[in-house]
């Protein structure tokens, strides 16, 4: 079982995420923006995180390289989930987050991206996921 951080500010799409990665066995904590992420993570350590990209207060790539200057986060796999077209969001950075998922995307999906972080298949930097809902 592994401690997944789930940062999304969409209340609906949270609970999606954290019911799909508790029932696959892991145990999810959620915070609605990256500042609020940033404190958990001050707290407890979380051995993958999930976060959308376009939030209020912060955005997930603020959020990420805020994360990645926590103790013990320089390496946590991360997965980047956004509606923004991939032609809009910057270029992939290996230090920031491990995979794209494309919303909407299905609970399989996230799973799966998951369990691959989890093994350490990182696979590209910004690999995109399934795109279907």
């Amino acid at each position: 079982m592994a401690a997944i951080l789930i940062v999304e500010d969409e209340w609906v799409i949270a609970v999606t995420y954290e019911l799909a990665l508790s029932t696959a066995g892991h145990d999810v904590t959620a915070a609605a923006d990256g500042r609020e992420a940033l404190t958990l993570a001050g707290k407890r350590r979380f051995d993958l995180v999930v976060t959308d990209y376009m939030m209020p207060r912060m955005d997930g790539l603020t959020f990420l390289r805020e994360l990645r200057r926590v103790d013990g986060y320089a390496e946590t796999p991360a997965i980047l989930a956004t509606a923004i077209p991939r032609t809009s969001l910057p270029p992939p950075d290996a230090r920031l987050f491990h995979r794209v998922l494309a919303k909407p995307f299905r609970d399989e999906t996230l799973v799966s991206a998951v369990a691959d972080l989890l093994r350490g298949t990182k696979g590209q930097p910004g690999s995109s996921g399934s795109s279907t809902s």
